[in-house]
């Protein structure tokens, strides 16, 4: 993979800088994503308590 992404900014700069983009705003995305439903059920644990 690492190969992959080396080749990929050699041949073409701006399309690596929007992969990694892609890929920080998707895993950015999804950890916010989690972690608000930890939270969302972490209080009703904690109210019903």
């Amino acid at each position: 993979m690492d190969v992959y992404r080396k080749n990929i900014c050699s041949n073409n700069f701006c399309l690596c800088l929007y992969i990694s983009n892609f890929f920080f705003f998707l895993f950015f995305f999804f950890f916010f994503f989690f972690f608000n439903k930890i939270l969302f059920i972490l209080i009703l644990f904690f109210q019903s308590t």
